[in-house]
């Protein structure tokens, strides 16, 4: 059984990831207006340790949850029992922790061996010549020529560059001990080694990390993530909200971690160190960022401008973006003091800000609230405690202006076979924060009250439930209505595992919420209930250990007043990968057609290493895409992808500068890596 569950545990040849985490990219992207995510620091450490196993004898249990996605029960259970029956002595062991099923094993398996005790720490110099460097390539472009690389007829383009996306990373890494890097890249359109443009790459990134040395339990300098408590306060890596993992409401990830990701917003410049002292810790940070975003001039003073709004695509294309660029130049200053003893953990989180200049957003309803001026902070504090079966947790935060937000939650066993979350969240109409990321159905932490509830029930072998519901409201306008609103959403999968050959499972969502609808004099809006649900069916059969078959099937129907969409999309999958072969081949076509951008249908889809992608596909027509990989050495490895989406009535693909007069888009990615 163990090994069964190692082969089919086991990916270090492509981005392939859990279905349940594939469901949660597609749900962040469809949260985050199409906007795919560009945070890989998970995925670069997760690979990793595919490579360079974690010595189940030696490792924090936090770190092992930081890297496997553990929920803290799951943690508790695996640090108690290593207390009291010692190092393990065989990994089959894992399966008689308590409240850890065949999934957990199946996910923690390949990432650990057995080890004996050793040094955890090493000698510097052991450090500095043992570790791994890796240098990365990523290029692709669109095939097709958008409007913006198009001349006019003064033979310029609207784009300063060229169409071609370019990416280079260099990595060394010492296991979790120390690592260094620079991150360079270019996006579509942004303009490389032109004249008039003489920095190069339009986006830069480096760091040097340091973990556990002598009383320093972290220490950044360069580029780095701050993540504090529930989110209330300060959140940037990647963190999901609602899905099907419906049990994993906890925030749960680093407080400080160095960042070599390509979004060019959610990340932190300067330096940062975490000290610790038997069951005392501190964290204190320093850094200079600077933001896109909107300078006008302010109505009072000619010779004086305002902030009026922040531009997060990280796009540099065109002379408006250009000139938005590096708008805002942000001051900060943050720490964390936090204190834990046995089954308990305590931590207060301060960050202040200083603006260069002022804030002034549009004077609009639902900027009634907005940040103001040029400073800004919020502290909260935060707890953890384990009580046999079950774990609270929470935060309470307040702004500068002492408006409050309060998260409380509870993850519970219920039973070997059920597990159970509750997540209230209060957060004020008048809450604000920046770079916040709450379990909260508003994209920002803001102007909302509900109280979620999900469970995982699994009542015999193959077998698996999972359901959320979740009930809020808005106690103020919003962006979308412009009258206080409230909403429901829900989720209920049925998964069936009958044997190691075959997955599949049915899923059905549904989520009710309220959106502006312009009045009959189209002078006012009403807000008018908008509906819309989604069923899926997915279905993964391994004829052979070589050959993957996955195909899904999906309806969707969306409702807004008298409008109605509806929407379905079908494709297989063929993923060929023999372990004794140095190359693998990924395939799908898809069938989509939806009434319009409404009812559009996502798809998590294989890519080349760190990069995720899903397609978001609307109106009616067909993609397809194929991805190979090939270890030419131990030390290369290649990808390279191309994909391409067929309309059947549409003229044009896109909108504005980006649209394309076809009615096809073909793309095509390419990567190198090598290690040493």
């Amino acid at each position: 059984m163990l090994l069964v569950l190692f082969f089919y545990g086991t990916c270090c040849t492509g981005q392939e990831v859990g279905e349940l985490t594939a469901q949660k990219l597609e749900n962040e992207t469809a949260g985050a207006e199409d906007v795919e995510p560009e945070d890989d620091g998970h995925d670069q450490l997760l690979e990793f340790h595919y490579r360079h196993r974690i010595n189940i004898n030696t490792v924090e249990p936090e770190w092992l949850g930081h890297v496997s996605g553990l929920n803290m029960l799951e943690i508790q259970s695996f640090r108690e029992y290593r207390k009291w029956l010692g190092p393990f002595i065989d990994l089959m062991e894992l399966q008689s922790i308590p409240g850890w099923g065949i999934e957990t094993v199946r996910r923690i398996l390949p990432l650990v061996k057995l080890g004996e005790d050793q040094q955890i720490v090493p000698v510097f110099r052991e450090r500095i010549t043992k570790g791994e460097h890796t240098f990365l390539l990523r290029t692709g472009r669109v095939l097709e020529k958008a409007k913006g690389y198009m001349k006019n007829d003064s033979g310029l383009t609207a784009f300063a560059g060229d169409r071609q996306k370019l990416m280079l990373r260099y990595t060394y890494r010492f296991r979790n001990l120390l690592q260094w890097g620079i991150t360079a890249e270019k996006d579509p359109g942004e303009p490389l080694l032109k004249s008039g443009y003489r920095k190069g790459f339009d986006f830069y990134s480096a760091h040097l990390s340091i973990r556990d040395y002598r009383f320093i339990r972290a220490m950044v300098l360069g580029d780095f993530h701050i993540n504090f408590g529930q989110g209330l306060v300060h959140w940037q890596s990647m963190a999901f909200k609602k899905s099907a993992e419906t049990i994993q409401s906890l925030r749960q990830g680093q407080a400080l971690r160095a960042y070599n990701g390509t979004d060019e917003n959610r990340f932190h410049r300067g330096a940062g160190i975490e000290l610790g002292k038997k069951q005392w810790s501190l964290l204190l940070f320093l850094a200079i960022d600077k933001s896109d975003g909107n300078l006008v001039a302010d109505t009072g003073s000619q010779f004086k401008k305002v902030f009026t709004s922040f531009q997060t695509s990280g796009l540099h294309r065109t002379a408006s973006e250009i000139d938005d660029k590096d708008a805002l130049r942000q001051n900060i200053m943050g720490g964390q003091i936090g204190f834990r003893q046995g089954r308990f953990k305590l931590s207060i989180n301060s960050i202040r800000y200083h603006f260069n200049n002022e804030i002034r957003k549009k004077n609009e309803p639902h900027n009634l609230y907005a940040i103001a001026g040029k400073n800004w902070f919020n502290y909260s504090i935060q707890y953890g405690f384990t009580y046999k079966n079950l774990y609270l947790f929470g935060e309470a935060a307040l702004d500068k202006n002492r408006h409050h937000a309060l998260i409380q939650g509870m993850l519970a066993s219920l039973h070997p076979s059920l597990d159970f979350s509750l997540v209230y969240r209060n957060i004020s109409p008048a809450y604000r924060a920046l770079q916040s990321n709450a379990f909260t159905e508003n994209a920002e932490t803001q102007n909302e009250n509900g109280i979620y509830a999900g469970f995982s029930y699994k009542p015999r072998p193959g077998w698996r439930l999972d359901a959320y519901f979740d009930v809020y409201q808005f106690p103020w306008v919003t962006y979308r209505t412009d009258r206080p609103a409230a909403g429901f959403n829900e989720l209920i999968q049925v998964s069936f595992k009958p044997h190691k050959k075959l997955d599949m499972y049915l899923r059905f969502q549904k989520e009710i919420k309220s959106m502006n609808e312009p009045a009959v004099d189209g002078n006012l809006t009403v807000p008018v209930s908008v509906s819309r649900k989604n069923l899926r069916w997915q279905c993964a059969f391994h004829p052979d250990a070589r050959l993957l078959i996955r195909n899904r099937i999906e309806l969707t129907w969306f409702e807004k007043g008298g409008l109605t969409e509806q929407g379905f999309q079908a494709y297989i999958d063929l993923v060929y990968k023999d372990v004794k072969k140095p190359y693998s081949i990924s395939f799908r076509i898809v069938w989509f057609q939806t009434d319009g951008y409404n009812s559009r249908v996502y798809g998590y889809e294989q890519d080349v290493l760190y990069y995720y992608a899903i397609s978001a596909l609307y109106d009616s027509g067909s993609r397809a895409y194929i991805v190979f990989y090939h270890n030419i050495h131990k030390n290369w490895q290649i990808w390279a992808k191309l994909s391409s989406s067929f309309y059947t009535d549409n003229q044009s693909v896109g909108s504005g500068l980006s649209e394309i007069l076809h009615s096809r888009r073909t793309e095509l990615r390419f990567q190198v890596l090598h290690r040493f």
